[in-house]
């Protein structure tokens, strides 16, 4: 058998112009970074390939670094983008927002069952995630701008049984990129250091069957037939090329080399964790506390949501409820920051595809996430930052799903506060409103969730709201502000507020 081992530029040679190139990412977690970094060797030296495509699921890069489709950001090279998330590329997000490629954002969860289709030559994927929101084909079918509006609709609006759901194409694959941690020269591909199932057998699977290649790069090459077979996750028939990363373009993690606990390997002692300070954060832990019910499936976004994982550490409720991310890891406790996508001490990791079916189905009682901007209707936008687009990620998938959504973050954009003598002090106001009277781009539909029984919270360091039919609802402030001043004039638009207006409960009766 031909030994499958290549250099990780003269693979490229292989793609050919216009291709679809399609991987699974989060971050630098789970990007083929070596591949990319080939790729963009490749063409810098030879212009080609031209005119590609460019598929992944999560975010991608590691912003501010040149890093994931930042390197591939250039004229005639990249044509076309699909994916759910670009903040981790800045210079590709801002390309994007000035057309400089056909960009579309596409929810997170729907992008992995693309790939599920794609593997099967199904007819595309008809789901009732995306509708009302910006990825619906009556707003702007996910499409980012005006190239994107030229090459055409990828979601379309259908009806089944008098009911309304959106159908989005299927997608041929040409080229595959694969991150593994092991491989023997036939190609067979283990993942044991990676730290999530992500997508990549879909991938390969609707790449091999397509007539394409399957590109994988590995930490370390093995000999043949010595990986446990429950251990391959890729058989290597699947697998037409493999590349030994240099170790510094295939980190586990942003913030790990390595390490066997992040990978589910070992188990670690989360007591040598260090508790969470008194913080405001902590006392935003503290409210989003209360509305955890023990059994609870909880979902934890990224960035500030992740941050409270630790203080259900700090309450010893990790045993009572279940912390899982979309990516795949059930129970234990979410790392944050840097190594956000795997749990410390995890139940389970089932596939991202897997989890992503869960939380659409009903399987999830209570996402905490992130927001961006705000309307008086509680509606969410999470794609437009200015002169460059973030995207949905997971949002709109896992909101649909969950039965109660507690939405956190800070009250302004780049505002800041101090706790004094167990109050809120006011440092910084911040750079401009969260609060807005529109926005461009919903990724959160309220009056859909709210018709789906859905409860919906907006937690923050100067105010905590719920949604109701009227909109937007007032329901609680943080000790040592004044309502009118420190709140509703730092909103674009007033807000209902509650008969029973009420302080936030700030008392020291926990744990500091």
């Amino acid at each position: 058998m031909q030994d499958k081992i290549v250099d990780y530029k003269e693979v490229m040679e292989n793609i050919p112009d216009k291709a679809l190139i399609a991987t699974a990412s989060f971050g630098f977690g789970g990007t083929p970074e070596q591949l990319m970094l080939g790729l963009h060797e490749h063409f810098k030296e030879k212009q080609a390939p031209k005119h590609i495509s460019f598929m992944t699921t999560a975010g991608i890069g590691t912003f501010p670094e040149k890093t994931g489709l930042d390197l591939l950001n250039y004229p005639d090279f990249l044509e076309c983008f699909y994916g759910s998330h670009l903040l981790g590329s800045p210079n590709a997000s801002q390309a994007a927002q000035q057309n400089e490629y056909a960009a579309y954002l596409l929810p997170q969860g729907i992008i992995g069952q693309m790939y599920q289709d794609a593997a099967r030559k199904g007819p595309g994927v008809i789901s009732r995630i995306g509708l009302d929101t910006f990825i619906d084909p009556r707003v702007k079918g996910g499409k980012m701008n005006a190239l994107a509006d030229e090459k055409g609709d990828i979601v379309q609006l259908v009806e089944i049984h008098d009911e309304e759901w959106l159908h989005y194409q299927p997608v041929k694959i040409d080229v595959a990129f694969i991150k593994a941690t092991y491989a023997d020269h036939r190609g067979n591909l283990s993942f044991k250091h990676e730290t999530n199932e992500l997508e990549f057998l879909s991938i390969a699977i609707a790449t091999h069957n397509n007539g394409g290649i399957v590109i994988a790069q590995v930490e370390e090459l093995v000999e043949d037939f010595s990986l446990p077979a429950k251990e391959v996750k890729i058989p290597g028939k699947l697998v037409d090329f493999v590349v030994k990363a240099a170790p510094e373009n295939h980190r586990q993690l942003l913030s790990h080399q390595y390490h066997p606990g992040l990978s589910q390997e070992i188990r670690v002692d989360l007591s040598t964790f260090k508790q969470m300070p008194k913080s405001i954060i902590k006392k935003m832990a503290q409210r989003i506390n209360q509305e955890i019910a023990d059994g609870d499936c909880v979902n934890i976004g990224y960035g500030f949501a992740s941050q409270i994982a630790q203080y259900f550490l700090d309450e010893d409720r990790l045993e009572k409820i279940h912390l899982t991310t979309d990516l795949g890891a059930y129970g234990g406790l979410p790392a944050s920051g840097y190594s956000y996508g795997s749990n410390w001490n995890a139940e389970a990791i089932i596939s991202t595809a897997d989890m992503m079916s869960l939380y659409q189905s009903g399987g999830l009682d209570v996402t905490i996430i992130g927001f961006g901007l705000v309307d008086q209707l509680g509606n969410v936008d999470t794609v437009d930052m200015g002169d460059k687009f973030a995207g949905p990620g997971g949002m709109i998938d896992i909101t649909t799903g969950a039965d109660k959504i507690i939405f956190v973050g800070n009250f302004v954009l780049s505002g800041q506060a101090e706790l004094v003598d167990n109050a809120l002090k006011i440092t910084k106001e911040g750079k401009g409103p969260k609060f807005v009277e529109e926005h461009k781009y919903t990724t959160f539909n309220a009056k859909q969730a709210l018709s789906l029984g859905k409860e919906i919270l907006i937690i923050t360091e100067r105010a905590i709201f719920d949604v109701v039919p009227e909109g937007l609802r007032l329901i609680e402030y943080a000790p040592g502000l004044n309502v009118e001043k420190d709140i509703i004039a730092k909103m674009a638009f007033r807000p209902i507020i509650a008969n029973h207006l009420k302080q936030m409960d700030w008392k020291d009766s926990y744990t500091q």
